[in-house]
């Protein structure tokens, strides 16, 4: 059987997004967006070859590991867009995906990404947001943390602080289930 499908484009995504010797690794996150569209297109045709969750994730992290987080940021909201305007489920996304992007901003140097705790509170409320039509990209435990952790790296405690009560509030007034 000579069928292709997505695991051989996704095992040289994963190639180029964790190549750390290659003498074009700076450009690996062109590369693998340049596998994405081809798989978009080709995918068209043949849902075997459409983009999977291990292909969006994979392309996020080429980006986040060349700390080119605003890009990834970006990419993520434009995927997050089609998603919503996708009828047929043909763009799966996955809680993973935004916590890539947040970890990213976690990670980011705090004398030149001044606003990365935003950015991480913004892919927050936007899972928060779009899990109103797939409960499994709600967030998780990781999620509330890589937040709070980006706030405490930025040096940003007392907003950390009142998130993290707001956050108990919330989740004390949705359910009778006690946080013990």
């Amino acid at each position: 059987d000579r069928r292709i499908t997505q695991f051989p484009f996704n095992v040289l995504l994963k190639g180029w997004a964790t190549t750390t010797t290659n003498e074009d690794v700076e450009d690996s996150p062109e590369r693998c967006l340049r596998l994405f569209g081809e798989m978009a297109r080709l995918g068209q045709e043949n849902n075997n070859l459409r983009p999977d969750e291990v292909t969006l994730s994979t392309v996020l992290q080429s980006f986040q590991r060349r700390g080119r987080i605003e890009e990834a940021d970006d990419l993520l909201f434009e995927w997050v867009s089609r998603y919503e305007d996708d009828t047929e489920g043909s763009l799966p996304l996955m809680k993973n995906m935004f916590v890539f992007v947040m970890e990213g901003w976690a990670a980011s140097d705090s004398s030149s990404v001044v606003d990365a705790p935003d950015r991480c509170l913004r892919l927050l409320t936007e899972m928060i947001r779009v899990a109103t039509r797939n409960g499994e990209l709600s967030p998780d435990p990781t999620s509330y943390t890589t937040v709070l952790a980006t706030f405490r790296r930025h040096g940003r405690l007392e907003e950390a602080d009142q998130l993290l009560f707001t956050w108990v509030r919330e989740y004390e007034d949705s359910t009778d289930i006690p946080l013990d």
